[in-house]
C-alpha cells in the first residue's frame, strides 16, 4: 500500500477498555459450569484497538487517542500499552468518577467465538468537555455509540450529545467516522440516527447497519447482499456525508454519496487460522482508515480492510495479530470467497 499518510493526524476517542480475555472450554447453558483454560489481560474497547491498529498497519501516521481511564491497574495498563505502540496519549485523562472501563471476554477454545460481560466504568463520562480544548487532526473517529453514556444522551437540539459533538468538529473542517456497540435493544434509532447527521463515514457491521436501518441484513440465515445494500442506501439517508462502510463475516461492502456500491467478498480462511475473533471489526476499521487515507478506492480499501481483519482474527487478543501493511497484503494468497 502506497505511503501517502505523512502530516496526517488521526484521533481515536470514546472507549478505552481492558479486556480480561478468559479461555473457556465451552459456552455453558445458564445455571452449568464450564471450565476456564487461561486469563489473560490484554488492550480493548474502541480507542485502543483501532489506534494501535493503524499505527502498527501504517507508522507513518500521527495516531492519538482521546478518553477516560479510572484511577487503578487497569486504566494504566492501556496508557503504557498505546505508549508503546507509538500513540500519543495526552489525551486521555484519568477519573475518580469510575474505574476503567472492562470486559470479561469468554472466548470458546474451539470456534474463537467470544461473549462479552462488560463494565462500562469511566468511558461512562466522556463528553466533548472531555476533548483537549486545541484539538486539531485531519480525521476524527468515535466508538462505541450506544456505550458511551454521556454522549449517548438526548439533546433538545441535536438529538444526542454525540451528534452536537461531531458537528462542532466537523464545523472546524475535521471528517468525521463512527462505530456502533453490538448491544441487545431499541436505542439504535434514537442513539445512532442523530449522529449519523453529522458523520462523515459509518463504519459499521451488519447486525449494527440493520439495528440502525431496521433492515434485517440476513435473509433464513443467509447474508443477503440485497438487503445489505437497501441498509446502506438507508444510512445515507440518515445524513452520512461521505460513505457507509459495512462488514460482515462473508463480505465488506462501501456506498458512497454518488450512490455507487462495491462489494468485496472476505477471505476463505484455513481452518485452524482463526484463533479468536475479539477485535476483528475494530482491525477492518483501522484497515479501511489506512487505506482511504492512502487514497485508495473502496476497493481497494475494502479489500485491504478484510485483510487488516484476518490478520487480527489469527491472535487471541485484539492487537497482536496486526502487522505492517506489506505483511497484511500477504494473507491475499488465502483467495477470497465466491459469493454466488
Amino acid at each position: 500500500m502506497a505511503q501517502q499518510t505523512k502530516g496526517k493526524t488521526v484521533v481515536f476517542a470514546g472507549n478505552l477498555i481492558a479486556d480480561h480475555i478468559k479461555t473457556v472450554a465451552f459456552y455453558p447453558e445458564k445455571n452449568m459450569c464450564a471450565p476456564v483454560l487461561a486469563i489473560e489481560t490484554a488492550v480493548g474497547g474502541s480507542v485502543c484497538n483501532t489506534a494501535i491498529d493503524l499505527k502498527v498497519i501504517d507508522p507513518t501516521f500521527t495516531v492519538k487517542a482521546i478518553g477516560l481511564v479510572g484511577n487503578d491497574g487497569d486504566g494504566s495498563f492501556l496508557t503504557d500499552a498505546l505508549v508503546r505502540y507509538g500513540v500519543d496519549v495526552s489525551g486521555v485523562s484519568k477519573t475518580d468518577l469510575a474505574g476503567t472501563s472492562c470486559s470479561d471476554v469468554m472466548t470458546e477454545q474451539e470456534s474463537g467465538e467470544r461473549t462479552f460481560f462488560s463494565y462500562k466504568g469511566a468511558g461512562s463520562y466522556f463528553n466533548e468537555e472531555s476533548l483537549p480544548k486545541d484539538l486539531a487532526c485531519d480525521y476524527f473517529h468515535l466508538g462505541y455509540l450506544l456505550f458511551l453514556d454521556a454522549l449517548d444522551a438526548a439533546d433538545e437540539t441535536y438529538g444526542t450529545k454525540a451528534a452536537k459533538m461531531l458537528c462542532n468538529l466537523q464545523k472546524k473542517g475535521i471528517k468525521t467516522s463512527v462505530d456502533v456497540l453490538s448491544e441487545t435493544g431499541n436505542r439504535y434509532v434514537s442513539v445512532v440516527r442523530p449522529a449519523l447527521r453529522y458523520t462523515d463515514y459509518c463504519i459499521i457491521n451488519e447486525t449494527e447497519g440493520g439495528n440502525v436501518a431496521e433492515i434485517s441484513a440476513r435473509e433464513n440465515g443467509k447474508l443477503s447482499l440485497k438487503n445489505l445494500e437497501a441498509i446502506a442506501r438507508k444510512l445515507m439517508s440518515f445524513g452520512v456525508k461521505e460513505k457507509v462502510v459495512i462488514h460482515a463475516p462473508e463480505v465488506g461492502v462501501a456506498l458512497d454519496k454518488s450512490g455507487t456500491f462495491t462489494v468485496v467478498p472476505s477471505l476463505t480462511l484455513p481452518k485452524g487460522y482463526v484463533v479468536g475473533t475479539v477485535g476483528a471489526g475494530d482491525a477492518f476499521c483501522a484497515g479501511y482508515i489506512a487505506a482511504h487515507l492512502n487514497g485508495k478506492s473502496d476497493e481497494e480499501a475494502l479489500a485491504f480492510a478484510s485483510l487488516s481483519a484476518a490478520a487480527n482474527l489469527s491472535a487471541k487478543d485484539s492487537v497482536s495479530g496486526m502487522r505492517s501493511a506489506a505483511e497484511i497484503e500477504k494473507l491475499e494468497i488465502f483467495g477470497r470467497r465466491n459469493l454466488c
